[in-house]
């Protein structure tokens, strides 16, 4: 199970930040997400230039445990 905090950009960094905390003290995966649809072309690049993009955060997450499962799996 993952939990996404969604529209983290709505939210005091503070607070997600202890949200954060809570799930890593409990052991359940926790990323911070921030799904970019409104901006143009220009400002999309610029924001994935600078961290990355939610959605590439869950894909490269999701990867990881993929490889896991499947080295256990053999």
């Amino acid at each position: 199970m993952i939990f996404l905090l969604n529209k983290i950009d709505q939210v005091p960094e503070e607070a997600a930040k202890q949200w954060v905390s809570f799930y890593q003290h409990n052991e359940i995966l926790c990323l911070k997400f921030k799904a970019i649809h409104t901006l143009s072309n220009e400002e999309q690049k610029e924001e994935d230039d600078n961290n990355e993009s939610g959605r590439d955060k869950l894909m490269t997450v999701l990867f990881e445990y993929a490889k896991k499962f499947a080295e256990k799996k053999d």
